[in-house]
């Protein structure tokens, strides 16, 4: 009998993770909210930007550990109620060789354009984010393929 192990889940070093916890915190911030109506609450998640740039060597740095090596993702996104182009980064768990098997996609990093360091666009990213390996790494969890073409994501 023969055992087949699945290959080594691409992972971003802890350091890695350090790094872009600490540029999702000075970007934005989380809150838990409550909306309440007649007899009952809602609880929702609020997402608030940060008015800051992030510096040319943090984008530089992300932009870095985009690829398979890491499984880590740039995908474009519409942000803040449909009001922003923004970005995401995120690592992607590849499916298991199986029928229908789905990735998984875990958010690390949420920015929006206007947070782009000065000269930086979102054609640049697109270079990154329209790789064929990108790609293929967020269309296998199911994720919309992403689109070169700024104003899908602009409300």
């Amino acid at each position: 009998m023969q055992v087949l192990f699945p290959p080594k889940i691409a992972r971003p070093t802890s350091a890695d993770l350090r790094f872009l916890r600490e540029v999702d915190i000075k970007v934005r911030t989380l809150s838990k909210e409550t909306y309440t109506i007649p007899k009952s609450k809602v609880e929702y998640r609020q997402e608030n930007f940060h008015d800051v740039r992030l510096t040319n060597s943090e984008l530089e740095r992300m932009l870095g550990l985009v690829g398979l090596k890491k499984g880590i993702v740039l995908r474009p996104a519409n942000i803040n109620w449909g009001l922003n182009v923004g970005f995401e980064v995120g690592h992607v768990t590849p499916p298991v060789n199986l029928k229908d098997a789905k990735g998984t996609y875990d958010l690390l990093v949420r920015f929006q354009e206007k947070q782009l360091p000065e000269g930086y666009l979102f054609d640049n990213l697109a270079e990154t984010f329209m790789q064929s390996e990108n790609i293929k790494m967020i269309t296998s969890c199911s994720l919309a393929a992403p689109v070169n073409q700024r104003d899908l994501y602009d409300y």
